[in-house]
């Protein structure tokens, strides 16, 4: 018998420039818990959106706060120089679920601050300069 444990490691390494994730196929997803004890968590939905699934996070009625009680997903990825990177995320039209067309996105890379973007807002200053 094998001592070999048998698991899959997601690890994204930069090919011709770019580097393409599916939003499942992260290596850690991390679960949140408030004060009062409730969970917060991001839920893989099957089949929903442009590409193999999709990834929400729940409760979709609550405010998170970015390196405090956000639940967060790990992608891990190898890029050829070290420098300044474009990241390009697609998301779905049914959000947000405010009034106020706010819907806030934390990304980090390596151990730097965390950047918190509103992607309605984001999406749309990106697809007017197309």
């Amino acid at each position: 018998m094998s001592s070999r444990i048998s698991y899959c490691v997601f690890l994204y390494i930069e090919t011709t420039g770019y580097i393409s994730i599916e939003a499942e196929h992260y290596f850690l997803n991390k679960d949140a818990t408030n004060k009062q004890g409730d969970i917060y968590r991001f839920d893989v939905l099957e089949g929903y959106g442009k590409t193999l699934s999709a990834i929400k996070a729940f409760p979709t009625t609550e405010y998170f706060t970015a390196g405090e009680d956000a639940p967060y997903l790990e992608y891990h990825v190898v890029v050829s120089e070290a420098g300044t990177h474009e990241i390009e995320l697609y998301m779905q039209p049914s959000n947000p679920v405010t009034k106020d067309n706010t819907l806030f996105c934390g990304i980090q890379a390596n151990e730097d601050d965390i950047n918190v973007v509103n992607i309605i807002m984001w999406e749309v200053s990106f697809c007017t300069i197309c």
